[in-house]
């Protein structure tokens, strides 16, 4: 009975090389096939962001138009639209005073509001999203 124990204190538990090699290929492996799907989740999750960060920038500049032109003449609020009265530069200057220091932005401006805004790389127009061909 000593002699067994002898025997199973002496012998080495652990891993082979050939198991270790193992191991580390599967891991191989999977890495090879998680890694770029969890790249596309990230990849769409920020166009949704900055989908998102146009329409909203969108949005501020609207507010800010309409604002810029309630102060120029209320009266210029009509059924039929929003008449221009207010300048271009007067709507940027409010625009400014809306969004982050740091945003880079560039706004069209129409007889009836903001037509199409560029913002955190996508063009976007009220409706459509288009990736941004010039930076501001």
């Amino acid at each position: 009975m000593l002699k067994l124990i002898k025997r199973l204190k002496s012998k080495k538990s652990g891993f082979t090389l050939i198991e270790l090699i193992v191991v580390i290929a599967i891991l191989g492996i999977l890495a090879a096939v998680l890694v770029p799907s969890i790249l596309g989740y990230v990849d769409e999750a920020n166009e949704k962001t900055a989908k998102a960060n146009a329409h909203s920038f969108f949005q501020t500049a609207q507010l800010a138009y309409v604002e810029v032109v309630q102060e120029k003449d209320a009266s210029t609020l009509v059924t039929s639209g929003l008449v221009d009265q207010a300048s271009d530069n007067d709507v940027v200057e409010k625009i400014v005073t809306l969004v982050p220091a740091s945003a880079v932005f560039k706004v069209e401006i129409g007889a009836s509001g903001i037509t199409k805004i560029e913002y955190d790389g996508y063009e976007y127009d009220g409706a459509n999203y288009t990736a941004a061909t010039t930076a501001a």
